[in-house]
């Protein structure tokens, strides 16, 4: 189970938002805490953009007093990356490692996690990310479903993207 959360309350609604307009983190956030409250295992995938660069460790801090314990960061591929964006990632990536290293092992980074993995030899399970519907999808708000969670984009009917049908009918996929 994966949920898209971007961080603090001010980064997530920079860019999620309702097709009103309104943010959307006080339901993501609240979500979040009925799961750690059902004790249940997910993954936050925050993801990174130019103009959230420097909230990335803040948000990271935010999530973990959530009480998350695993987080996918996922930079944003289709949108424009400058070479002073790649600079100031290299000082976020930086204060998100020093979370991670005091927070070991109660906070899994993956960034941080598969690195460290690959550095001691150990055996790690293949991931399933885009796997375009091999072993997970994703689901919007509005229950399209995507085989990828790259692939949502803007989430509206007619999206070829979407496989057809909406979760909310039943079907099956």
């Amino acid at each position: 189970l994966s949920i898209s959360c971007d961080g603090t309350p001010t980064v997530h609604d920079s860019h999620r938002i309702t097709p009103s307009g309104r943010g959307t983190s006080a339901r993501v956030h609240d979500t979040i805490r009925r799961l750690v409250s059902a004790d249940r295992e997910f993954w936050v995938i925050a993801v990174v953009r130019p103009d959230t660069i420097d909230d990335l460790p803040e948000g990271i801090a935010f999530l973990q007093s959530l009480g998350v314990r695993r987080i996918q960061p996922t930079l944003d591929l289709w949108t424009e990356w400058r070479t002073v964006d790649i600079e100031r990632l290299e000082f976020a990536i930086d204060a998100c490692a020093a979370l991670w290293r005091r927070s070991i092992p109660d906070l899994a980074i993956s960034w941080f996690d598969a690195k460290a993995g690959m550095l001691v030899g150990a055996e790690m399970a293949r991931s399933s990310r885009c796997a375009f519907g091999r072993g997970e999808v994703a689901v919007a708000p509005f229950g399209r479903v995507y085989p990828c969670e790259r692939l949502i984009g803007e989430d509206l009917p007619g999206n070829p993207m979407a496989f057809p049908g909406r979760v909310f009918d039943g079907a099956d996929f």
